[in-house]
């Protein structure tokens, strides 16, 4: 496992500093509902899957030098 729940996918971008680059295709996005975790689609945009199999996207912003998570 790498850094914090995030997890690799052959669908998915390189890798950099145990992140996933690049965007999640819609097939990507399919595999990622069975494994718990955090997948990085590119520009701080995250989708995140529970244990129980929820999942939600997450926009994470800098502001002020602070970092915020937000949520639609």
């Amino acid at each position: 496992m790498t850094y914090p729940h995030t997890f690799a996918s052959p669908m998915c971008g390189e890798r950099m500093w145990g992140e996933i680059e690049g965007n999640l295709t819609d097939l990507a996005v399919k595999a990622a509902m069975s494994t718990p975790g955090t997948y990085q689609d590119g520009d701080g945009l995250f989708l995140k899957i529970d244990k129980r199999g929820g999942a939600y996207w997450l926009l994470r912003i800098q502001r002020d030098g602070k970092r915020h998570d937000v949520l639609p």
